[in-house]
């Protein structure tokens, strides 16, 4: 179920943001570990916003959907409540 309820959100963060600002699937995986390497998560997917203004976007869907982000430089993670 918890798949299936990333996969939902993942495509209304696409029909919000649009399929170029956001990756999901197996290109994620490096965007969910720590530079160790020995600290995994998991996302519902990776939004690389272009601009301030895709930028804010992107945060208003997060809460939109009830999403914490997690920055990384220009990479923003989007991550399910509680999961971390």
């Amino acid at each position: 179920a918890l798949a299936a309820d990333s996969d939902v959100l993942a495509a209304r963060l696409r029909d919000s943001l649009g399929a170029d600002v956001v990756m999901t699937g197996p290109e994620t995986a490096r965007y969910c570990s720590d530079w160790h390497g020995d600290v995994h998560s998991g996302a519902v997917a990776v939004l690389r916003p272009r601009d301030t203004a895709e930028v804010s976007a992107c945060i208003r869907a997060a809460v939109a959907l009830g999403l914490l982000v997690v920055g990384a430089l220009a990479v923003w993670l989007m991550v399910r409540r509680g999961a971390l």
